[in-house]
């Protein structure tokens, strides 16, 4: 019976001096990662462009006149443009295939709107006429 307790509580101390060991090892810190290309390519390749935009549909074009599914006049709007793969997400300057997936890329136009005033922005934050959250619109270019 002795014995048994003065195993347990050995293999107790064990176990404690381990614990604290580990603790003290200094573990090898993490390489800093380098800033992803993908995202520095991104706003590399996005220009500012003015776009015809209708409220309704989510659909810019580069061109004025009416909207091709409602009718509606399409609205001048300043949007960023670049290309984006429907699948992966990828974006590039240029049309082309999608370098991840193999598929076409399509032309979009991203702008930040007030659902409430109209007012659009390049830029996420407020709407300065009514103060409600500016909304993201990534819109496929139409002509």
């Amino acid at each position: 019976m002795r014995a048994s307790k003065f195993c347990l509580v050995l293999l107790a101390l064990c176990v404690g001096l381990s614990l604290v060991l580990a603790q003290d090892t200094p573990t090898p810190k993490a390489k800093p990662q380098a800033k992803s290309h993908a995202k520095a390519k991104h706003t590399r390749t996005v220009k500012k462009a003015a776009v015809y935009s209708c409220r309704m549909c989510d659909i810019a074009s580069s061109k004025p006149g009416a909207c091709p599914m409602c009718g509606d006049k399409m609205e001048k709007i300043t949007a960023k443009v670049y290309y984006s793969c429907k699948d992966c997400h990828t974006t590039a300057a240029k049309a082309g295939k999608c370098p991840k997936c193999g598929k076409a890329m399509t032309k979009v136009a991203e702008t930040y709107a007030c659902d409430k005033c109209h007012v659009t922005a390049l830029k996420a934050g407020n709407c300065p006429k009514c103060g409600d959250k500016m909304v993201k619109h990534v819109m496929d270019m139409k002509a």
